[in-house]
């Protein structure tokens, strides 16, 4: 069983809702995010009705323009958990009961022009207060940041996810124009499922692609581990192992009445790894996650400590204990960057050409 959601910057949902209906009901997502609907009361919800779904909306009071709304399967419950429209960002936040899964799904919207520093705090305030308490989050909309640009902006808005585990899956362009193209439209998620397909399609209601992602949700997801063979040759008794070896000399002799120098080889590497599998027969664990060569102990000091913060916050949520985290997690954040900086500048004036391209 999969799981689908996808979001568009319709641009006036009512004005194209004929093509928005024909173009979406084909494809037959799960969710459906929209940004952008311009609706207000004037507009009854049936006007917009998308058959076998229920809309969930939030439209913009005191000027033209904005505007959200959520798509959601009619067999799926769901529960309204936020609902905000400022001048600063508009967002809805909807918990999703699934069969065997169950998930907070985000649709945001940044007004363009709006108050930047004022967007990104309430981004990460509504993480922080939804994160430790559902885990499984899916954002989707119209960020109106383009990340095709390196800027502080687009930093930002990355790190700000990634303390919640967060990884935006799209990498082409969301929106084109005659002279430009740019990555606004995001989708961030930190679910284990199995990612089956994502991306974008020209549904031709606006300058803006749609962008979806397919999840395959029918079966618990299990962390394929890192498996360890090793033999303790520290606890061989090498008297015991001594005799094991003059016992045998008899089988090693027949090694000189053998012609064929491979089997000459074959017969002394079994005889000598039946020894070992006598004395230190071979173990199997599982072993530590590979860690990035530019995670110092002094960084794996800084991330126990950020965690160790998180953690008391999410025991006690104050405002001293979450500033307390932000300042360990920028902090965090900073080092790591800069050590992944300086271990790639480092390897790549040691390295030759051909390993540079390796």
């Amino acid at each position: 069983m999969t799981f689908s959601v996808a979001h568009i910057n319709v641009r006036s949902l009512l004005n194209n809702f004929q093509t928005f209906s024909e173009r979406i009901l084909p494809f037959s997502y799960d969710v459906v995010g929209v940004t952008e609907t311009w609706l207000n009361g004037n507009v009854h919800t049936d006007a917009i009705n998308l058959d076998t779904y229920i809309f969930v909306r939030s439209d913009r009071q005191t000027s033209r323009g904005g505007g959200i709304g959520v798509y959601i399967k009619g067999n799926i419950p769901y529960s309204l958990i936020l609902n905000q429209v400022t001048q600063s960002i508009e967002h809805l936040w909807v918990k999703l009961y699934l069969s065997n899964l169950t998930l907070v799904l985000g649709v945001i919207y940044r007004p363009p022009n709006s108050e930047m520093q004022s967007f990104l705090s309430t981004i990460e305030d509504t993480l922080a207060d939804i994160y430790p308490q559902e885990g499984n989050v899916i954002c989707v909309g119209d960020y109106n940041i383009d990340l095709f640009k390196f800027n502080t902006n687009a930093d930002n808005l990355i790190a700000i996810h990634e303390i919640f585990n967060l990884k935006q899956i799209i990498n082409v362009p969301t929106r084109v124009t005659s002279d430009s193209a740019t990555l606004i439209d995001l989708l961030f998620l930190n679910l284990d499922n199995p990612v089956v397909n994502s991306g974008t399609v020209d549904i031709d209601i606006s300058d803006h692609f749609l962008i979806f992602c397919e999840l395959q949700v029918d079966q618990p997801v299990a962390e394929t581990p890192n498996i360890v063979s090793f033999r303790q040759l520290h606890n061989i008794d090498k008297q015991q192992f001594q005799k094991h070896m003059e016992d045998a000399k008899l089988q090693l002799d027949s090694i000189f009445v053998i012609q064929n120098i491979d089997d000459k080889v074959s017969l002394l590497n079994q005889q000598i790894l039946s020894w070992f599998n006598y004395h230190a027969p071979l173990k199997r664990r599982q072993g530590c996650t590979k860690i990035s060569p530019w995670i110092t102990p002094n960084i794996k000091l800084m991330q126990k400590l950020r965690d160790k913060a998180f953690n008391s916050y999410k025991k006690c949520k104050t405002s001293g204990k979450w500033e307390y985290y932000k300042q360990l997690r920028n902090f965090t954040t900073n080092a790591i960057r800069n050590e992944r900086r300086a271990y790639l500048k480092h390897k790549l004036e040691n390295s030759t050409v051909k390993e540079k391209w390796a």
